[in-house]
């Protein structure tokens, strides 16, 4: 099994002045972590959930939209088998980034995590759905 990548979406009210709102602690993480940042043009009647704003990190991407972070994490080579270490790996990014993003007077609604997996099969295993009940067992746990 493969962790391809691991996605943290942190949903609040919506801001429609986000890109302004943000816009200083963005510099600063541009600063401190040399991201690079890409301002869309998005016509205002565009969904929410579109992003207005992408920051690229060197682990994340971070995807800033009106009502919501989309924070996609891709964890390295050496540990993205390994489920345990794949999300400390993830921890320590997030918490690195949410310094510049977790602002006092957003109203926050919820928190979710997504994973995305590959798991190869042999042609004389038992049937995928078989193969991920168990992951998703835990997944559901956590």
């Amino acid at each position: 099994m493969v962790i391809v990548q691991i996605q943290v979406v942190i949903n609040f009210q919506t801001d429609p002045e986000i890109v302004l709102t943000v816009g200083n602690s963005i510099k600063n993480l541009q600063k401190s972590n040399n991201v690079k940042i890409q301002i869309l043009n998005v016509p205002k009647s565009a969904p929410p959930e579109a992003p207005r704003m992408i920051v690229f990190s060197q682990n994340a991407i971070i995807n800033i939209c009106l009502n919501r972070y989309d924070i996609i994490i891709k964890p390295p080579k050496h540990i993205n088998t390994e489920i345990i270490a794949s999300f400390n790996f993830v921890r320590s990014v997030i918490t690195e980034l949410l310094d510049h993003l977790i602002f006092t007077d957003f109203q926050y609604q919820w928190t979710g995590i997504i994973s995305n997996f590959e798991h190869a099969l042999s042609k004389g295993e038992k049937k995928s759905i078989e193969v991920v009940t168990p992951f998703f067992d835990k997944l559901i746990n956590i």
